[in-house]
């Protein structure tokens, strides 16, 4: 997005469950001081599904610059892959993107439901999709990442 692009994976919109860290460990916590939720297994994650159209929209918006949105075909990500696992091998440098991140990318939904999280302990996100590209934005920008 810094540099003016938006890739897109796929021809059609895949949907995604966020969540800033702010939210994640608050969660932990209320899961960890919780009697009910002893021994139970927990999404804590976002109550709304974005599609990364939505989230490309925030990012650009909180950014502050229009990006072009461009789609890659999914076969397109695994070549990208290949290229990258290739010239890996030559370097000391983890690869921006390998086989397993490439499997990752492509799927449809990477969704979870926090219901159960909200009814046996009340946990709820507070740091809505904006605030939170906001507060990352910031954060990569006071680490010289963008």
């Amino acid at each position: 997005m810094s540099k003016g692009l938006q890739p897109m994976v796929g021809m059609k919109e895949k949907f995604v469950s966020l969540i800033h860290v702010g939210d994640l460990v608050r969660g932990f916590v209320m899961a960890a001081t919780s009697a009910k939720a002893s021994g139970q297994t927990y999404f804590i994650s976002s109550s709304q599904i974005y599609g990364w159209k939505e989230v490309g929209e925030v990012s650009r918006k909180v950014i502050g610059k229009n990006a072009f949105r461009i789609k890659i075909p999914e076969a397109g990500v695994f070549a990208i892959a290949a290229v990258s696992e290739f010239f890996g091998l030559f370097s000391r440098k983890p690869v921006l993107i390998n086989f397993e991140k490439a499997r990752d990318m492509v799927q449809n939904y990477w969704t979870c439901d926090s219901s159960k999280a909200q009814r046996d302990f009340g946990y709820v996100q507070e740091i809505g999709l904006e605030e939170g590209v906001r507060n990352t934005i910031e954060w990569y920008r006071s680490k010289g990442w963008l």
